[in-house]
């Protein structure tokens, strides 16, 4: 807990007020959590074979707080669109399936179904928002990032920024040469490899 809490704490606080424009350096922050969660819950299920009700208050208190995070950052983004509902809707009827399970003795059988359903709810946005990503190609592919929030279509190239004159000016008169361009960073030139799989 203290490695991966502290981790987690540091990185965060880092990229609070470190500003960078480089997104896909958050991915730091998805280790850390994965561990954390996955530890809690070990624990969450360890107590609930002792003491239903704290376990299953905490479980749903965990997920309505997970849920309103993703809310709030999702709305910043497309607003409360009409899926982010669909894990609200969900996590309703997981927490009262958890409390009808943990409460009615007959019902027990059906808690592994509720934990499902408490689980679907908090991976709806961030399974969505993968898709989102997946379908609409960052705007700038020499530095990746998750959906933005607008669609991008594909006449667009993914964003990539070439100029098309100095390309037809430089390919009939560099087939002698081992490059094509000299460029002051990668950056320049990377939109060029990208598109079009042309010699360094």
């Amino acid at each position: 807990m203290v490695l991966w809490g502290g981790w987690l704490l540091t990185a965060a606080a880092f990229f609070s007020v470190a500003g960078f424009f480089h997104e896909y350096y958050l991915a730091m922050l998805g280790a850390p959590l994965a561990a954390l969660v996955g530890a809690g819950g070990s624990e969450v299920g360890r107590l609930y074979r002792e003491h239903r009700w704290p376990a299953a208050g905490l479980l749903v208190a965990a997920a309505a707080a997970t849920l309103a995070l993703q809310l709030s950052t999702a709305r910043a983004y497309v607003g409360m669109a009409w899926w982010l509902w669909v894990g609200v809707a969900a996590l309703s009827l997981g927490a009262a399936a958890t409390i009808a399970t943990t409460a009615i003795r007959p019902l027990r059988r059906a808690a592994p179904a509720a934990l499902a359903l408490v689980i679907a709810a908090m991976l709806v946005t961030p399974g969505i928002w993968s898709a989102l990503t997946a379908l609409n190609a960052s705007e700038n592919q020499s530095l990746p990032a998750a959906y933005s929030g607008r669609a991008s279509w594909p006449a667009n190239r993914g964003g990539l920024q070439v100029n098309q004159a100095l390309l037809d000016y430089l390919e009939p008169r560099t087939q002698d040469t081992t490059f094509l361009m000299a460029v002051p960073s990668s950056m320049q030139g990377s939109d060029y490899v990208l598109l079009y799989e042309l010699r360094p």
